[in-house]
């Protein structure tokens, strides 16, 4: 089925600025973008449905389109992930005045609206530690239980933050003390920007650590502990290029874990990509040393998400410019061994530009079939929109109007934009 007929959507809640940060896929091929809308006077958590074909779903919520607006100045959704019986859960933040940021997490029924058997009316929201603390990431363990990772000062230095809730937004007091994991990596801030569970119920969370940050990873016991068979005390740093940051982690199925995001070097962010053993070790069956940096055309580009095909691929969005114009989506992909796929896009990347103006990539999932959704924002020349794109590895770049019907241009190996 084409996607919108171009291979992308772009949607709007209003007439100020809408950011879509992550993205989910329901069993019935609708398309869930969680971020925030701006009121002009501030910002709410906002969530738009597509139907499998790039139209906006208008049987959800207000004619496709739901938000929150927890009474702050800056409330934002960072994650989505969607519940076997269909409800959405959405992680993210809000800040108010004088109280800094605090984590919550929104659940809305399969129709858009709150679902108010969960927390207070629909809304959880968490403090930890002794002041501001943010969730940037949610995952869904298989009993149910919900997963945000983020973090959260001590009064002093920002820390790794693992909460976990009950199905009906509780805490969890069989995991961390109340529910709440605090993880200090370094004497200095550490954020958690990803989160991903294993098979075994393991946790692994990524980000970033230290005032010339590396890149960290954690992994946790089922009840919260630190797991001393990862990297001895559960937690170990990696250095790319002087000045990293990770924003996303997946496990492979032989337990693996890869994790992306950029590396500054002094003169140029790149996007960078990692594995690791299960042990915690760099894993030198990647690229040779566990870890590579891949640049697409400008000064600043990041990979913001990762996933793995069924053949063990790897894929990462995020943002580039090929030029000195505004950042365009960027997605790139690499062999099971961490070299670039040169039979995708132009020698394993892609680059998509929208409008001209400037867009992004936060969020990715894979279809059932294969086809790669990403979604973020564009810029029309005044302001963001909600941005969805699908891609479909089997088309050839370069083909204006594609027959997707057509058998022979499957044959070529490299994707465009679904169209």
């Amino acid at each position: 089925m084409p996607f919108n007929s171009i291979g992308y959507q772009t949607a709007g809640f209003g007439n100020y600025d809408d950011n879509g940060n992550a993205v989910a896929i329901q069993d019935d091929s609708k398309i869930v973008v969680a971020g925030e809308t701006s009121t002009g006077t501030d910002f709410d958590i906002a969530v738009m449905r597509f139907n499998a074909d790039g139209s906006v779903d208008e049987t959800f919520a207000n004619n496709g389109r739901a938000t929150v607006n927890l009474g702050h100045l800056y409330d934002t959704g960072k994650s989505v992930a969607i519940q076997d019986d269909g409800k959405i859960v959405v992680a993210g933040s809000f800040l108010s005045v004088g109280y800094g940021f605090k984590m919550c997490a929104v659940r809305f029924n399969s129709d858009g609206t709150l679902d108010n058997t969960f927390a207070s009316n629909g809304v959880d929201s968490i403090v930890a530690g002794s002041g501001s603390c943010q969730a940037n990431a949610v995952a869904l363990q298989d009993d149910g239980k919900i997963v945000l990772a983020g973090s959260s000062t001590d009064g002093y230095n920002l820390d790794f933050t693992i909460v976990r809730l009950n199905a009906d937004g509780s805490l969890d007091n069989n995991f961390g003390t109340g529910g709440i994991e605090i993880f200090s990596i370094a004497n200095a801030d550490d954020y958690a920007n990803g989160v991903a569970i294993q098979n075994d119920g393991k946790i692994v969370a990524t980000g970033k650590s230290g005032n010339n940050p590396d890149v960290a990873v954690i992994r946790l016991n089922e009840d919260g502990t630190p797991d001393n068979s990862f990297s001895s005390d559960g937690k170990l740093t990696t250095n790319v290029n002087g000045n990293d940051n990770s924003f996303a982690v997946t496990i492979q199925s032989d337990d693996k874990i890869v994790v992306c995001g950029e590396a500054y070097d002094g003169v140029t962010y790149d996007i960078s990509v990692l594995r690791y053993t299960s042990s915690g070790g760099l894993d030198i069956s990647f690229s040779g040393d566990g870890k590579a940096t891949f640049a697409i055309g400008s000064t600043y580009e990041g990979g913001y998400d990762v996933e793995i095909q069924q053949d063990g691929k790897i894929l990462v969005c995020g943002k580039t410019a090929t030029t000195s114009a505004a950042d365009t989506v960027a997605l790139i992909r690499l062999k099971a061994y961490g070299t670039l796929d040169a039979g995708f896009g132009s020698n394993g990347k892609v680059s998509t530009d929208i409008a001209g103006y400037g867009d992004a990539s936060f969020g990715m999932a894979l279809q059932d079939d294969g086809n790669i959704v990403l979604a973020g924002f564009s810029n029309n020349g005044v302001n963001n929109d909600f941005l969805v794109l699908r891609y479909v590895a089997g088309l050839g770049v370069g083909i204006t109007q594609p027959d997707i019907e057509n058998v022979s241009l499957r044959l070529y190996p490299n994707p465009v934009t679904d169209q």
